[in-house]
């Protein structure tokens, strides 16, 4: 899925907000070659990634669909086409993936050797989240006209029909979340078999709700009492998304903003047992006046604290129910750090990225990722293994794949995407706070 980052107010010392002072990028030169190259022309050449199994992965990028069945170590174009806006991939299991993009849905159920284009229910279609091979909701994000919004098929996107709550409004905050990598300014999530966790409102307060059946039927697995209310001042910011659906599990990002659209406080909630009970995970070290207390209890030892530059968790991808990766960035998309747990949340490992000023330092720092980098993608089969790529500019080739395969301590470069005129990883930097 596209990144969609959660605005935050960062901090250049632990005492005080808001200002975060940042060092120049550093240039993605100096470095030893890369000996895999994905030319992908000089736009954004990655939009998202999947793994799909141990060595079998999926990959959007701006001339179409890769597949590669050797850990990234080589792709192939099993579907050309024209990506110019970002793609999202949405992963039902290691065969049956999607693929969506303004106007633009493809299947596959083998695993990306091959792919069906399939109908969308409106050309300004945004993404799809599918719990089989022919179930699924789709998002509209133009809420201006009739063909806007939630929509649903069951039967392979023949035909659509607006997918409804009976007696709440769906918020439209995001695009639907999917169990490979996860956005987290969702309000839309549904796992493998028909779990589905919706974000809705009724008389001015917000909930989430989950089904057992493919949203034919629902009940409140947080009730409003708990949850922050939508700010009459800022009806576009949305306190609560939910994404990383995997099971009877879920989680859920609550933020709480001020009325000048500013974060006040963000908190990770997670649940194994379709929303009977929660657990409140992470936690934004700064919380400040007039934030809603959440009544949600916090594990034996406390929730992970989120340093102040790491507020944004800007990809949530959960590979099993307990399982989960956090992408930490700041508010303009840069890669701060990032979080792995593998028990549900009780305990994490966090780290942050060469260079960044996290603050409390708590954080170590990653080994083998490049400095001042944008975050355009992560993906993971466990808490150990996770994939990310990175990228030196907004929209512009080159991009980096990175992989893990111990809990994110130590990072390898499998793949450059772009252009084949630079042949060169980017340098590794020194982290200033936090090593």
């Amino acid at each position: 899925m596209a990144v969609l980052a959660i605005s935050a107010v960062t901090a250049s010392a632990c005492g005080s907000p808001p200002a975060q002072t940042r060092s120049a990028p550093h240039s993605p030169s100096a470095a030893p070659p890369i000996s895999v190259v994905r030319d992908a022309g000089t736009g954004q050449p990655v939009w998202d990634i999947a793994l799909a199994a141990p060595r079998r992965a999926v990959a959007a990028l701006s001339d179409g669909l890769d597949t590669s069945a050797n850990t990234g170590q080589s792709w192939t174009v099993s579907q050309p086409s024209s990506f110019l806006v970002p793609a999202s991939l949405d992963l039902v299991s290691g065969q049956v993936v999607f693929a969506a993009e303004h106007g633009k849905v493809f299947r596959t159920v083998d695993g990306g050797r091959t792919w069906q284009s399939l109908r969308p229910p409106s050309a300004r279609t945004y993404a799809v989240d599918f719990w089989t091979a022919n179930a699924g909701v789709a998002m509209v994000p133009d809420r201006t006209g009739p063909s806007s919004g939630y929509f649903v098929t069951r039967d392979g996107a023949r035909n659509w029909q607006r997918f409804r709550v009976p007696g709440w409004s769906l918020l439209g905050g995001g695009v639907p979340a999917t169990p490979g990598g996860d956005l987290v300014q969702s309000s839309v999530c549904f796992a493998p078999g028909g779990t589905g966790w919706a974000v809705a409102s009724r008389a001015g307060g917000v909930s989430v709700l989950v089904s057992p059946d493919g949203g034919r039927r629902w009940r409140v697995a947080i009730p409003a009492r708990l949850l922050p209310r939508v700010s009459p001042a800022l009806p576009a910011t949305y306190p609560v998304a939910v994404a990383g659906c995997t099971g009877h599990a879920v989680w859920a990002v609550v933020t709480q903003w001020d009325q000048y659209g500013r974060m006040r406080a963000i908190d990770l909630l997670h649940t194994v047992n379709l929303g009977r009970s929660w657990l409140d995970v992470a936690r934004s070290f700064f919380r400040f006046s007039g934030v809603h207390p959440l009544a949600v209890p916090a594990p034996p030892g406390g929730p992970m604290t989120l340093p102040t530059a790491l507020n944004h968790i800007a990809w949530l991808t959960a590979p099993g129910p307990s399982a989960a990766w956090l992408g930490l960035t700041d508010s303009q998309g840069l890669a701060e750090g990032y979080a792995a747990t593998g028990n549900g949340g009780l305990t994490w490992r966090l780290r942050s990225f060469p260079g960044s000023g996290v603050c409390p330092p708590p954080a170590r720092s990653a080994t083998g990722l490049p400095a001042q980098h944008y975050l355009v993608a992560l993906t993971a089969l466990s808490a150990r293994v996770a994939w990310m790529v990175l990228a030196a500019k907004i929209n512009a080739a080159p991009a980096y794949l990175y992989g893990t395969a111990n809990g994110g301590a130590t990072w390898t470069a499998i793949t450059r995407f772009g252009t084949s005129s630079q042949q060169r990883l980017p340098r590794t930097g020194t982290c200033s706070a936090g090593g």
